[in-house]
């Protein structure tokens, strides 16, 4: 069963939930992720909330999975206000044996929670 489907309009994405519990990837088609099993998709978004929540902006986390192969980078490129919001731009490459593959996406924390605003 494919995690992933078409990212068809980026309005679909504005304010969509990146917690751990809560982040789905189906945005993200063609991905990397495609191929993700179920512990790489786990590492993935314990990465995607370390670096949310825990690395400073210009620095980045990795999370690697030796039994699957699966790889990846999520950077903190920069820190932004946006409508009194406090927001991250975040770059991230994971690497699979099949593909590589590289998105940016900005997010802002809203009622403590962090939620796509756009993928530029």
């Amino acid at each position: 069963m494919p995690l992933l489907s078409k990212l068809t309009a980026l309005c679909l994405l504005v304010m969509f939930p990146l917690t751990a519990s809560a982040f789905d990837m189906r945005f993200l088609d063609q991905a990397p992720m495609r191929f993700f099993t179920n512990e790489d998709m786990n590492l993935f978004q314990t990465t995607v909330d370390q670096a949310l929540d825990e690395t400073a902006a210009g620095d980045s986390r990795q999370w690697a999975n030796t039994t699957s192969g699966s790889a990846g980078e999520i950077r903190v490129v920069n820190d932004f206000t946006e409508n009194d919001l406090s927001c991250r731009r975040l770059s991230i490459t994971n690497r699979t044996k099949q593909t590589e593959g590289r998105s940016v996406v900005e997010t802002c924390k809203v009622d403590g929670v962090w939620k796509v605003l756009r993928m530029p």
